[in-house]
């Protein structure tokens, strides 16, 4: 399978989250695991351009059509339309 990474995250529980062309993938440093993510789990779209973490640990996605939170406890959230944006 061929990625292509625009974004990579690697958070405190051993784990490197990569965001590209196929949506967001969870790869697993110490068992070597890897797990995607798409739409079904809470991704606006399968083209992810943008990764970081909030204060409170929180996972944000960046895609073309929007942002997806994941909370800590691994449930998502999708915030839609341009209200999310500072300034607007």
């Amino acid at each position: 399978m061929k990625l292509h990474v625009r974004s990579s995250f690697e958070d405190g529980g051993g784990a490197l989250w990569l965001g590209g062309d196929r949506g967001l993938q969870r790869w697993d440093l110490r068992s070597y695991e890897l797990r995607r993510y798409g739409r079904a789990d809470g991704l606006p779209v399968g083209n992810v351009t943008a990764l970081a973490v909030g204060g409170d640990g929180a996972l944000w996605v960046g895609t073309a059509a929007g942002l997806a939170r994941r909370a800590r406890d691994g449930s998502w959230r999708y915030l839609e339309g341009r209200r999310w944006l500072l300034g607007d």
